[in-house]
C-alpha cells in the first residue's frame, strides 16, 4: 500500500527498492483469498478486497509513470474519495447499531465534498496531498478504532476468530502511519530531500497491515458458517418449541372437550 511513490524518474531510482515493491505486490494477497473464498465473503470484506485491487493497480500505473519519467501524483489524488468511500462503506456493514451506521455512511459524500474544495483550492496535483490524505486517514482511523471497541463489546465469541479485529487492527497499523507520512513525505520533497528512508518504514507497515488484512478475510467464511448455522438452529428449535406448544393446547382443549361431554351424559 505505497501511495504516492516517485514523481520522477530520478525519485524511481533512488526511491525505496525492497520493502515498498514488496507491499506492492503484497496487496494482491487479500484479492486472492477473497477470489478463494468469494461464495462465503460477506459484502464488507468484497469491499477490502475491492480496494486492494484498486491499490494495486493504482500502484503498477504510478510505477510505470515513474519509470518514464512523467509527474504520478495526481494519480493518488484522484483515486483517494473512491478507496476511502469503499472502506468507509465496508466498516459501516460492521456496525450493529444503526445511528452509527447511518452516520459511517452519511460520512462518504460529506469527505467528497471537502475533497473536492481542497483539490480545486488548496491541493496540488503534482505534490503528496497534504490535507485531503490525512483527513481520510484521521477518518477511517476513528472507525477502525470505533469498530474494534464496540464490536469487541458486543462479541459473545472468541474475539480472535473475529474478521473485524484483524482488518480493522491492520487499518489502524496502515493509517496511523500514513496520516504521518503524507505531510512528511511533502515536508522532504520540497527540501528535495531522499525519501528512501520514509518508504522502506511505511513499506514494512504496509506489509504488516496487508498480512493482518489477509488473515481476517481468511478466518471470515468459518466464522460466518459457524453463525449461520447457530442461528439456523436456534430459529429451528424455537419453531420445534411453537409446535409442541401449540400440541399440548390442541392437546388440553381435547381433553376439556371430552370431560365435558362425559358430563353432560
Amino acid at each position: 500500500m505505497t501511495r504516492d511513490l516517485r514523481c520522477t524518474s530520478d525519485l524511481f531510482q533512488t526511491g525505496v527498492v525492497h520493502l515498498d515493491k514488496a507491499a506492492v505486490f503484497l496487496e494482491l494477497l487479500p484479492v486472492l483469498a477473497a477470489m478463494r473464498l468469494s461464495r462465503a465473503l460477506p459484502i464488507a470484506l468484497r469491499l477490502v478486497a475491492l480496494v486492494y485491487a484498486l491499490w494495486f493497480l493504482q500502484d503498477c500505473v504510478m510505477w510505470w509513470l515513474a519509470d518514464a519519467g512523467r509527474n504520478n501524483l495526481w494519480i493518488s489524488h484522484i483515486a483517494l474519495p473512491v478507496t476511502t468511500g469503499l472502506l468507509m462503506w465496508a466498516f459501516s456493514l460492521w456496525q450493529e447499531d444503526g445511528v452509527a451506521r447511518m452516520a459511517f455512511r452519511i460520512a462518504i459524500p460529506l469527505y467528497v465534498l471537502v475533497w473536492l474544495f481542497l483539490l480545486w483550492r488548496v491541493e496540488r496535483l503534482d505534490h503528496f496531498s497534504t490535507y485531503a490524505s490525512p483527513l481520510a486517514c484521521l477518518l477511517l482511523i476513528c472507525m477502525a478504532a470505533y469498530t474494534l471497541v464496540t464490536a469487541s463489546l458486543r462479541s459473545r465469541e472468541t474475539v480472535w476468530r473475529q474478521e473485524w479485529l484483524w482488518i480493522g487492527s491492520g487499518f489502524l497499523l496502515y493509517y496511523g502511519g500514513e496520516v504521518v507520512l503524507m505531510p512528511l513525505s511533502n515536508i522532504l520533497f520540497a527540501a528535495h530531500r531522499e525519501l528512501h528512508f520514509v518508504y522502506q518504514l511505511f513499506g514494512a507497515l504496509g506489509i504488516l497491515s496487508t498480512l493482518l488484512v489477509t488473515w481476517g478475510i481468511l478466518c471470515a467464511p468459518s466464522h460466518s458458517i459457524s453463525a449461520d448455522l447457530t442461528g439456523s438452529g436456534a430459529r429451528g428449535g424455537s419453531l420445534l418449541m411453537a409446535k409442541e406448544l401449540d400440541w399440548q393446547r390442541s392437546a388440553r382443549a381435547g381433553d376439556i372437550l371430552e370431560t365435558r361431554d362425559d358430563g353432560s351424559r
